[in-house]
């Protein structure tokens, strides 16, 4: 668990605004393997059986590596048509979703998912992601370490201009520019974590940090960053 320093720091004569940050990197995690086919077959009528054969036979095989069937999400397949051929055999994307515990080898898992080739199936591509398993618990958390890293900041840095923080009078966790201004707070970038599952809640105001320097994270880290602004007292 660390606490960094802020990246960005302004002034006025009567407030400081300064970004407090916290990370944690202890929290239990699973895998997420998903991969998108596309079926292709004489008619729809095929295709859609062709829908069923492929989804008893992944949970089959996934079943048999330890998967619990719950782990195994199936979204609504979607049937697509190309626009130079209206008339084509129309075909259907479906998709996967498996959620992997420690205790089962991913590798193995987007294996098997890569190599399922049926003769229906074509187009196959697989991703994995390390996702928190349960973020909200850590939101009070984090967000009591960030603010209490701004007011460290914004003290020490008043007190190296002869000044006394005072109380907190904004703080807001909005996405931050480079130069550490808030950005709109209907930014479709808003920092927002959610878990594995469908049900999983969305967990605004913590991000999830898996790459450092381009490289993967040996486990990823739940960040949360603040910018809050404190009076300056007036001597």
């Amino acid at each position: 668990m660390w606490v960094q320093s802020a990246f960005g720091m302004q002034t006025t004569p009567d407030v400081i605004t300064v970004v407090g940050i916290a990370s944690n990197s202890t929290f239990p995690v699973v895998t997420t393997v998903s991969t998108s086919d596309t079926i292709t077959d004489s008619s729809a009528k095929a295709s859609s059986k062709d829908d069923i054969t492929f989804k008893m036979q992944i949970i089959k095989h996934l079943s048999q590596m330890g998967i619990p069937r719950g782990d195994i999400f199936f979204p609504s397949p979607t049937y697509n048509n190309s626009q130079n051929a209206p008339d084509q055999t129309p075909n259907l994307s479906q998709q996967v979703t498996v959620i992997v515990s420690q205790k089962v080898n991913v590798i193995q898992v987007a294996n098997f998912l890569d190599g399922y080739s049926p003769r229906f199936v074509t187009g196959g591509y697989t991703n994995t992601q390390v996702v928190p398993l349960n973020p909200v618990p850590w939101y009070p958390i984090l967000m009591k370490q960030a603010l209490a890293n701004a007011r460290q900041q914004a003290t020490m840095l008043a007190q190296q201009e002869g000044e006394t923080i005072g109380m907190m009078v904004n703080a807001s966790t909005a996405p931050l520019s480079l130069y550490g201004q808030s950005m709109p707070a209907m930014n479709s970038n808003a920092p927002s974590v959610e878990g594995p599952y469908a049900t999983s809640p969305v967990v605004s105001g913590l991000q999830l940090l898996s790459y450092d320097n381009g490289q993967n994270l040996s486990h990823p880290e739940l960040v949360a960053q603040v910018l809050v602004s404190f009076s300056l007292i007036q001597k």
